[in-house]
Order: C-alpha cells, then structure tokens, then sequence
C-alpha cells in the first residue's frame, strides 16, 4: 500500500489490515499430455478394401474432450473428429493404394487446462496389399485355328 506523502496510516487501520485472513490461491496444476492410441479397422488391407481409423485418448486426469484430425502420409483425411468416450473414428476409405501408409492421428484437447494437445501413430502403418487379378479366358473370344 502506497501512502501520499503527509498520510499517516493509525494504528487502527493496520490492525485492521492486519486481520484480514490470507487465503492461497489454489495450486495451479500443468496440462497433462494425454497418450493418443491410433488404430486401424484392418492394419493389413488390400487394395479397394474399405478401412476405418480409430484413435483413443487416455489420461489420468479423466474423459478427454476435443477432436483428433486423421491423415494419411501427412495429407488430412476429412475434417477433424469430435471425441465421444474419450475415442474418435475416421471416415471411411477404400482408395489407398498399395504399399505402407503412415496413419496420424492429432488430438487438438477440448481444455488445455487438462489436457495439452497431442498426436498418435498408427504402428506398422497402414498395409495395403496389392489386389489379386484374376483373369478366365472366354471361350467366346479365344480364336479358333
């Protein structure tokens, strides 16, 4: 407290002041980075195969609120999912082509006061097997000699 020159403060007052009980602030606990579990609906695919992602965000400090943004090899699959139980699941796709693909999930958290955001990988990646072709001869179209 800032007295203007010439002010006395009486004893009163300090007393006063004094008196007033002196409450801590509650502790300010730091976001905790929640562990983010990507999946896949089939990790070994083939290709035309439709398959879903599924990522789980756990914690100690209770149910995770916020979206995760799925993508794959680093490009966004849709718009970023709202988390229902703590889990989000991707849209539906069936045009990856064959190979291994790196499956992401971002989890940007509902209150960073609890939670801080945080990303998950699928492990292995998504393996897309190549198509088998299968091709029958139509005795139809086979020329005759």
């Amino acid at each position: 407290m800032k007295l203007a020159v010439g002010c006395r403060i009486t004893a009163a007052v300090l007393a006063a002041l004094l008196a007033i009980p002196f409450v801590p602030a509650a502790p300010v606990r730091a976001a905790e980075t929640p562990t983010v579990t990507v999946t896949s609906s089939d990790a070994a695919s083939t290709y035309g195969q439709s398959v879903t992602f599924t990522a789980a965000v756990s914690g100690s400090s209770g149910e995770a609120t916020g979206a995760v943004q799925f993508a794959i090899d680093g490009v966004d699959l849709g718009g970023p999912v709202s988390l229902a139980s703590g889990s989000a699941s991707s849209d539906t796709i069936a045009d990856l082509t064959a190979g291994t693909h790196a499956v992401t999930g971002h989890f940007t958290s509902g209150d960073t006061n609890v939670y801080e955001n945080a990303d998950g990988t699928l492990t292995g990646g998504q393996v897309v097997d190549p198509a088998v072709l299968t091709v029958s001869p139509d005795a139809k179209t086979i020329p005759y000699g």
